[in-house]
């Protein structure tokens, strides 16, 4: 009888030796038998996250039609083009689960939004399956919890740590190149930044990672307010943006805000300052594993020489790719992803 206790205790032992636990961004234990092998994506960015987190995508078995989309017609799907077979079958353009075509899948690990509701999230909770839950808060911080909630679920640990490293590195680069500009007393310019999944001008406020960008750059927001709100023509005017950026979500461009007679007083008009957002891996509006360059393309924008004199867009570009995906990016492939010629690129980024 002690023999089959001690060897039940032993058994018991050796299963927890291996067990992996870790706590979602809502507090809740996840535990693992062992590294996540099929894994279903809700979050649209986190399916880039993943791919950046393992350098490819072999553990995913179903990400958001959104994110399939965006791997279709970009980058990413070139770099890992196996990730265009997968499936999309789980999970709603919205985040609302299909449980029954996702327990086809069988996921062992799902990661899914809790700040958008219990509708998307008390279905994957009554399937059963080992669930881990993230917010948006639109800080670098919440960034920072996503990939260390893959770097356990992979056990990819010392790689998480190599991409976090430096982004901090670069981070820190620029808050002491912002504080440098505030001590000196230099005019900064307003920057207007739009979210393109709403009818209409809907500008970032405070509370969304373009809000965090452009204050961490040292720069303005040009709309004083909480989260996104969809302006009219006449606050989009009284705002007097200096610099606007249209988001990759939609199909506006530059030159439609140009041809806009309405809008033909506003400093970013009547200087050319109009810029779509960079589409690389993902989106550079929203918090990716590229976003360190979506720090350096704001910074480029907002102070021109003088901030590339300090970074090199192009050379971190290069380096990036490399440390995220193992892929050597060539000049075409950025200008695919900054929407201007390589060799057209000069201060400021004007274009």
């Amino acid at each position: 009888m002690k023999k089959s206790l001690f060897a039940l205790m032993f058994f018991a032992l050796a299963l927890n030796a291996g067990q992996i636990s870790f706590k979602d961004q809502d507090g809740n234990t996840v535990k693992l038998n062992e590294p996540a092998k099929r894994v279903a994506m809700f979050p649209i960015p986190l399916a880039s996250f993943s791919m950046a987190a393992d350098n490819g995508n072999s553990r995913l078995v179903t990400i958001n039609p959104v994110a399939k989309r965006a791997l279709s017609e970009h980058i990413l799907g070139r770099i890992f083009p196996d990730a265009l077979n997968l499936s999309t079958n789980g999970i709603g353009a919205d985040f609302t689960p299909n449980v029954e075509e996702l327990i086809k899948l069988k996921p062992d690990f799902v990661m899914q939004w809790g700040h958008a509701g219990s509708d998307i999230v008390e279905p994957l909770r009554k399937a059963g399956v080992n669930l881990a839950i993230i917010n948006y808060r639109g800080n670098e911080q919440n960034t920072l919890e996503w990939f260390n909630i893959l770097s356990h679920a992979y056990d990819q640990k010392a790689r998480v740590d190599e991409i976090l490293e430096h982004r901090k590195n670069i981070r820190e680069r620029v808050q002491n190149y912002a504080a440098k500009l505030a001590k000196s007393g230099a005019k900064t310019p307003k920057i207007l930044s739009f979210f393109g999944r709403a009818k209409g001008y809907q500008a970032n406020g405070d509370g969304t990672y373009q809000h965090y960008m452009i204050k961490l750059i040292g720069a303005q927001n040009a709309v004083n307010f909480k989260g996104s709100k969809i302006l009219s023509v006449e606050q989009i005017i009284a705002s007097k943006p200096d610099i606007i950026i249209l988001s990759s979500f939609d199909e506006l461009t530059p030159k439609d805000l140009y041809e806009n007679m309405l809008f033909k007083n506003t400093p970013a008009i009547k200087n050319k300052r109009v810029y779509k957002i960079p589409f690389g891996g993902d989106r550079w509006e929203l918090p990716t594993a590229e976003s360190h360059l979506a720090w350096l393309w704001f910074g480029a924008l907002a102070y021109g020489a003088d901030f590339k004199a300090e970074f090199d867009l192009i050379n971190e570009m290069k380096s990036s790719y490399k440390l995220l995906y193992n892929y050597e990016l060539n000049g075409s492939d950025i200008d695919e992803i900054l929407c201007v010629p390589y060799n057209k690129i000069s201060n400021g980024y004007e274009f």
